[in-house]
């Protein structure tokens, strides 16, 4: 049960069954209020072999396939990842069936929406935009960014194996985003209401959309070891390279003002860090830190090895072995390429 244009992780629905890591407190000004010692970290070392058997996304979960039957009161559209297979009315209610052939990270969400998503295609790559009836203003910039990052990935990272990516506009409320299965999930409040006259705001939009399909296309490559540095390749990675598309459609002067955005951000939010911050190699999921300096650093790296040869060693490193990847064998399969050691410095 959900009130109409919800949205939400399917965990909300469901029970969890087990000890939950994500309820401990993990600052120490809380943990100290609480009569508890101060930590080190908030993640597993690179060693700890039990972290490194699990996923960053859901260490309580493997990789899940599966169907999931949905459904809304009439007037609402049900939505749930996964290849749409049937669609039906029973009861006065509507009724979506889908089904994820492929065991993906068990991160999904799911959503019920007001109207007819806007669906289109170019070439092979089909799409669809789920968003409010009462923010249409920059559906044709979000429409324009989706194909151009996908083309952008396609060239870079390979096509993805999803018959349909879905664009889906969530409550503010909600995190900014999301990216699972097949979907990337945006908050109303990151562009879609924006005036997007000024380089800025298309820039920031154009990078948003790019860094989730990114990161989608990544979740199918690479699966991310619960560890230290977990961040620097599910925020920072995609972010980095969604510099690079910006750079493509927009120019170097967009992309001089989203790396101004960051560099503020993490001025800004350094100082309410509540614990020791860490070197960028062991970053433990103070997100202000990966999605910021983390992705500044990659973009910078990336630059300095060049695009082409940063994205090969990407691929290379993806298919190394069947292990789940760390940031630190990354930055040791990229060593022979870079000059500097940025994600050592403090």
């Amino acid at each position: 049960m959900a009130y109409t244009a919800s949205f939400g992780s399917i965990r909300e629905f469901l029970p969890i069954i087990g000890y939950q890591d994500d309820k401990e407190l993990g600052e120490n000004r809380k943990r100290e209020d609480n009569g508890l010692a101060r930590l080190t970290s908030r993640m597993e070392t690179v060693d700890d072999k039990h972290a490194l058997n699990d996923l960053a996304d859901t260490p309580d979960a493997y990789l899940v396939s599966g169907s999931i039957k949905i459904g809304t009161s009439s007037d609402q559209l049900p939505l749930a990842p996964g290849e749409l297979v049937k669609s039906w009315n029973e009861n006065d209610r509507n009724y979506h069936s889908y089904e994820i052939s492929d065991p993906a990270v068990f991160n999904w969400h799911l959503g019920s929406f007001e109207t007819e998503p806007l669906k289109g295609n170019s070439g092979d790559f089909e799409y669809s935009i789920w968003a409010s009836p009462n923010h249409p203003f920059n559906h044709s910039v979000y429409e324009q960014a989706l194909i151009g990052s996908n083309q952008f990935i396609s060239r870079h990272l390979g096509s993805s194996s999803s018959e349909e990516v879905r664009l889906v506009e969530i409550p503010y409320y909600h995190d900014k985003y999301h990216a699972f299965s097949n979907t990337i999930a945006i908050s109303e409040k990151e562009g879609w209401y924006a005036d997007t006259t000024g380089l800025t705001e298309k820039a920031y939009i154009y990078q948003t959309v790019a860094s989730q399909m990114i990161k989608l296309r990544l979740n199918e490559l690479v699966r991310v070891a619960n560890v230290q540095g977990a961040d620097m390749l599910q925020l920072a990675l995609p972010e980095a390279l969604a510099l690079h598309y910006v750079k493509e459609e927009l120019g170097e002067e967009a992309v001089d003002l989203i790396i101004q955005k960051k560099n503020d951000l993490y001025n800004k939010d350094r100082y309410n860090e509540p614990n020791q911050e860490p070197v960028l190699l062991n970053a433990d999921g103070a997100e202000y830190l990966e999605e910021n300096k983390g992705a500044i650093a990659l973009y910078n790296t990336s630059n300095e090895i060049g695009l082409s040869k940063f994205v090969e060693k990407i691929n290379g490193w993806s298919q190394k072995d069947g292990n789940n990847k760390t940031f630190k064998s990354l930055i040791d399969y990229l060593k022979p390429e870079i000059l500097t050691e940025p994600y050592e410095e403090i």
